[in-house]
């Protein structure tokens, strides 16, 4: 049970808001895929040896998975996008817990305040 007082989860609220603000503005929902391919052109590299690097971005949509090809000029790009998604989607989940541990200290703090009052009055 989080017994954190209302000030000190405010607190904590406002400082993941601020750093979910920090982040980048360009993010993407997905996943990386890697896979090595073939290009088919006689005489590459590829043919015998190491082939070429192929990066997908996969999604569920509808409970269908969509891929996108990421050109080769965009690999670091799209994973920066990639795991900025991730922070903010971590930084979301903890602000939803904080909140959630709001309401219950609002709720503690009205129950203290409700039991205080109905002592002053026995005690009257």
């Amino acid at each position: 049970m989080d017994t954190r007082s209302i000030p000190e989860l405010e607190a904590i609220r406002a400082h993941l808001h601020r750093q979910l603000r920090q982040l980048p503005a360009a993010l993407i929902d997905g996943t990386l895929v890697e896979s090595r391919v073939r290009c088919g052109e006689p005489g590459c590299h590829c043919v015998e040896g190491e082939r070429h690097l192929k990066l997908n971005l996969t999604k569920k949509v509808a409970g269908k998975t969509h891929c996108t090809y990421i050109p080769q000029a965009m690999i670091a790009e799209v994973r920066e996008w990639v795991a900025t998604h991730k922070q903010a989607k971590q930084l979301l989940k903890e602000l939803a817990a904080v909140s959630e541990a709001l309401i219950r200290a609002h709720g503690r703090e009205q129950r203290r305040q409700r039991t205080t009052a109905k002592g002053l009055t026995l005690l009257e």
